[in-house]
């Protein structure tokens, strides 16, 4: 259900969809994924640690099990938390709050995003979010360091414009800085 206005690309483009349970699993996916400031942070540190085993272990089979039990234990980590913890996560949210799963309209805005559901309507300006991250099943809206709104990127197919979306969140962005 797409609202156009023909040829005026001022005109807000809405649409009314509801959430399924995997825009959650992916969205909690990319809200996990390490900025390039985390991951050159976590890279410094892991270096750091295998400089100090080294240095300070005059034992090469000690040094070899030391980085390989690190290696091992860091993969297994991340794939835990990846593949088992942020789906349980995602669904629990989902399951527990009612208002993701009611029929929502996003309208694009060329000053901002209206979000509105049957109970709730919300007009957010550009500069209200913090914040953005996108990958191709979903965009993320940042309202606070820990909190966004997810865009999922299939609601492109009924009509609604994902690549200006994602166009005025950098224009907006490049601005501030």
């Amino acid at each position: 259900m797409a609202n156009e206005a023909e040829g005026s690309s001022d005109a807000a483009t809405s649409v009314a969809f509801r959430y399924e349970l995997q825009d959650f699993i992916q969205a909690y996916r990319l809200g996990a994924r390490p900025s390039a400031k985390r991951a050159a942070s976590l890279a410094a540190i892991i270096v750091l640690l295998f400089v100090a085993i080294v240095w300070y272990e005059p034992d090469w089979d000690a040094r070899l099990a030391a980085c390989g039990g690190g290696a091992l234990g860091g993969l297994a980590v991340f794939l835990a938390h990846r593949y088992i913890y942020l789906p349980l996560h995602a669904r629990r949210m989902f399951a527990n709050y009612p208002l993701l799963r009611s029929e929502h309209t996003f309208a694009y805005e060329p000053e901002g995003l209206r979000n509105s559901t049957d109970r709730t309507n919300a007009f957010l300006l550009w500069r209200d979010f913090v914040g953005w991250r996108a990958d191709d099943m979903s965009v993320l809206l940042y309202t606070s360091p820990r909190q966004f709104i997810v865009v999922p990127t299939r609601l492109a197919r009924q009509g609604f414009p994902i690549k200006e979306l994602k166009g005025a969140l950098a224009r907006d962005f490049a601005m501030r800085g």
